[in-house]
């Protein structure tokens, strides 16, 4: 890697300075106990939101009007004016958020932030998200180009009017976003494709376990599903002495991925969507329903809005900031939603490489192959330029040694041959994505719809698609079909058995119309079965959502509007079921009694009894004032602790963080132990004992400790034990969660402004099963780290349809009154009408914005 000065806008005079000032600005509001001196310093980077403004670019007058939430009704004439409108007024509501997400897909979030962020940009343009999203404007239609080149103008036009007067955090940062390209709608959607996929954290966690505890073993910690067996055959390609050889490679990539979930925002297993026939409700008319599950954060992934260019484009509901368009919404005859297929498109390979002439080879099939390079220039604020030649083998990019801090000369000192990490990731050969998202806002029934999503190909997503007489399925997305094993684990990649041999054909994807049951339903589960030839992932989500939805949507046929809003904030625990079997009606029940009765210690007896006794008194519905059922997410965690914690290392270790990352991907060990395995599992028995403990010991033990942790937790006079005293909403903006990785002054500094910018915390009900999930990470902690974060119902029997809410307010600036008042609305589980009758929208809109053209 060369470093060399860098010259012009980002000097270090200059963000030292900007540092300084941030530091005793935030200082001074702290001692003042006062956060209106922020708020009064950044309250003229708010945009207009009455009145008039005369911008360039525009070619006729586009209106944006807003409700009292803040969401605006576009209207023009034409697709261009429009999009426009829609670039001005995302730019105007989430600037920050899409200068992000498109600075994260480019690999140059170490502009912004400096080199603690080098590291996830070297990750990211390894696995080439810049590139994917050129190539994909480079396919594009030419109507798409013209649409995203005027949302550009549209948002350059805003950036113009601020001048200079920018959000809280670019301010801050002292950085100065570069005018918004077409292609920028494009790197947009390359973050929201990659964080639909997460199998290759999973590996990578895989790999570091596997390196401490031996492949076999680490095969416990990675169940395919409840009725699936263990994929030991997947963990047996993996050779202990290559993993040991390879160790500072898996730990290099091990290290990053922690890091890499606080900065590009993790990968939540998690979303629910159904659709319901005429025979299935109460009305006789279709309900199609979503709500899909996000790491928890403000602002919210989603900005709602309503789009219309008469004759062209009429569609209401959830867009993306930087990409124009409705994502997923109703357009006044159809309606569409999504969940995660849990996709398992990346695979990584373990790779032998030399040196041959100074270059880099690396074995495939007995012959020593030359890597294909590239070199990537990194601009890192504070005044350094690094280059980095990134080596690619027919796996994929070779994401170690990149992030190495060493030479290919001095990983070679001890050996001739040296481990190195590919990762691939399937790339549609013509992504037409952001055209079939365009299609499909304008499709009239579900036949269209169906269409339209053969071009969404970057996304890898259980499509509900309803119209007023139909409902339909269809998986999208590209599928790699491998020679050997099923992609769950990495794989050797000398050999040449496991490549990829092409990839599963549209035509054969998933997918279903009008079913004879009269309902369809996902919840990320296992949407195949045995019978079908390719396999689409093995890391699919916990199935109590799954269930649950199955069992009530097929229970009845009178469901409605009500009916529906209720189910999407349902929170019927599985688990609660599940472990109160466990521990009072299973083959466990006996053994437990007889371990408790054994210990010499009567408050370890009395604590056991007081959790048996509360698991007595548990129903499924957990709120945020449950009392009894707390001690079900105790005992789970407690149980995690106890079964894994003296293999890998317990809480505060690296180890940890990596088995806690391999559950958080999806069905995770803890819920496999507790309620599949039994004491053939390795990990039962305590390592650090000569005695061999089993899993009634370990039962026996989490009640106990489940009692004492709430205890410690919340008070032992039972007053403060509810669920919501234990686990609580805490919306954090993304600087906020990355400030952990920061140097000491900008982590004071973000600790003494959270108050200003982050929100909470709130009282959660619910668990990682509910429907209204509450995704908290046993073994970590109780706060939920991804939750609905937005909801959607369309009732075609309704005037008007389309009901919403999002997780937090319209606007990501920390000014706003729309920064957090969507929060309110979302945790007392109220939605919002969005019309499209003239006098409803009317009656809503009310604050009218005139963009008008600038006349030459």
């Amino acid at each position: 890697m060369n470093l060399t000065p860098a010259h012009g806008t980002y000097s270090k005079l200059f963000l030292k300075s900007i540092t300084s000032i941030c530091a005793a600005m935030f200082f001074a509001v702290a001692l003042a106990g006062c956060q209106n001196i922020v708020h009064y310093t950044f309250s003229d980077s708010l945009a207009v939101s009455e009145g008039e403004v005369v911008l360039p670019g525009l070619v006729n007058r586009a209106v944006v009007a807003r409700d009292n939430m803040g969401i605006p009704f576009i209207e023009a004439a034409s697709m261009e004016d429009v999009a426009f409108a829609q670039g001005w007024t995302h730019a105007a509501d989430r600037l920050s958020q899409m200068i992000r997400h498109s600075m994260i897909a480019q690999g140059r979030l170490s502009e912004m932030l400096g080199d603690q962020a080098l590291d996830v940009d070297i990750f990211v343009r390894a696995m080439n998200l810049k590139q994917r999203a050129e190539n994909a404007y480079s396919l594009a239609s030419p109507q798409l180009k013209e649409i995203a080149q005027s949302y550009a103008r549209g948002v350059n036009a805003y950036i113009w009017t601020r001048q200079g007067k920018l959000p809280m955090d670019l301010t801050l940062s002292g950085y100065r976003p570069d005018p918004w390209r077409a292609v920028d709608c494009f790197y947009a959607m390359q973050f929201l494709s990659f964080g639909l996929t997460g199998n290759l954290h999973q590996e990578a966690a895989f790999l570091h376990v596997a390196s401490k505890v031996g492949p076999d073993k680490a095969a416990w910690l990675v169940p395919v599903y409840p009725d699936e067996a263990l994929p030991l055959d997947e963990a047996a390609k993996l050779d202990p002495k290559d993993l040991e050889e390879g160790r500072d490679a898996v730990e290099t990539l091990a290290r990053l991925q922690n890091k890499a979930r606080a900065y590009l925002g993790g990968f939540a297993p998690a979303s629910n969507n159904w659709a319901l026939s005429g025979a299935r409700t109460r009305g006789g008319a279709v309900i199609l329903a979503n709500d899909i599950h996000q790491p928890i954060a403000l602002p919210s992934l989603w900005s709602l809005s309503h789009i219309r260019a008469p004759g062209h484009y009429d569609a209401a509901g959830f867009s993306v900031a930087g990409i124009p368009g409705i994502l997923i919404g109703f357009n006044g005859s159809l309606a569409w939603g999504m969940t995660q297929v849990m996709a398992d498109t990346q695979d990584l390979f373990l790779e032998k490489l030399t040196l041959i002439d100074g270059k880099l080879h690396y074995l495939h099939q007995d012959r020593w192959v030359p890597t294909t390079e590239r070199t990537e220039t990194f601009r890192v604020s504070g005044g350094l330029v690094k280059t980095l030649v990134i080596h690619e083998t027919l796996h994929g990019a070779l994401v170690y040694p990149a992030l190495a801090e060493k030479s290919l000369g001095h990983l070679m000192q001890d050996s001739a041959v040296f481990l190195g990490l590919a990762a691939g990731w399937a790339e549609p050969t013509d992504d037409s994505t952001l055209d079939g998202f365009l299609a499909l806002a304008r499709a009239a029934d579900i036949k269209e719809a169906s269409l339209a999503a053969e071009k969404i190909q970057s996304i890898n997503a259980n499509f509900l698609f309803a119209d007023k007489a139909d409902i339909a399925w269809q998986v999208t997305g590209v599928y790699p079909l491998r020679k050997k094993g099923t992609g769950l684990l990495p794989s050797p990649g000398w050999s040449g058995a496991y490549d990829w041999a092409g990839f599963v054909g549209q035509n054969e994807l998933p997918g279903m119309i009008n079913p004879a049951k009269g309902f369809l339903a996902t919840a990320n589960a296992r949407i195949t079965d045995r019978a079908y030839p390719f396999v689409l992932s093995q890391s699919w989500a916990n199935p109590g959502r799954h269930n649950r939805l199955h069992r009530v949507l097929a229970g009845h046929s009178d469901h409605n509007l009500s009916s529906t809003f209720a189910l999407q904030q349902e929170r019927e625990s599985s688990l609660v079921t599940a472990v109160q079997r466990i521990y009072l009606n299973s083959a466990h029940t006996d053994p437990v009694r007889l371990e408790v009765a054994g210990w010499a210690s009567a408050t370890r007896k009395q604590n056991a009894r007081q959790a048996l006794a509360m698991l007595r008194k548990s129903t499924p519905a957990i709120s945020e004032n449950s009392v009894d059922e707390i001690i079900v997410p105790a005992i789970v965690h407690c149980f995690t602790l106890n079964t894994f914690a003296d293999e890998l290392g317990g809480p505060d270790s690296a180890l940890w963080n990596s088995f806690l990352a391999l559950g958080r991907a999806s069905y995770a060990a803890w819920d496999d132990h507790l309620f599949v395995q039994g004491d053939q599992s390795p990990f039962f028995n305590l390592v650090s004992t000569k005695e061999i403990e089993t899993k009634a010991w370990v039962l026996a033990k989490s009640l106990a400790d489940a009692v004492s942790l709430l205890n410690v937790r919340l008070g032992s006079d039972n007053k403060g034990q509810t669920m919501g005293a234990l686990s609580q909403y805490y919306f954090e903006t993304p600087s906020s969660r990355i400030s952990q990785h920061m140097p000491v002054l900008r982590r004071m500094g973000a600790r003494l402004a959270s108050g200003y910018y982050n929100a909470g915390p709130f009282p959660a009900g619910g668990d990682y099963t509910t429907i209204n999930v509450n995704g908290f990470t046993p073994g970590e902690d109780f706060d939920p780290w991804y939750i609905p974060s937005m909801r959607m119902v369309v009732d075609f029997s309704a005037v008007e349809p389309l009901f919403v809410v999002n997780s937090t307010g319209q606007s990501g600036n920390p000014a706003s009154p729309h920064y957090t008042d969507g929060i309110r609305l979302w945790l007392n589980g109220d939605y919002m009408n969005m019309p499209f009758g003239a006098e409803s929208i009317a009656a809503r809109y009310t604050s009218v914005l005139m963009l008008e053209p600038k006349i030459p």
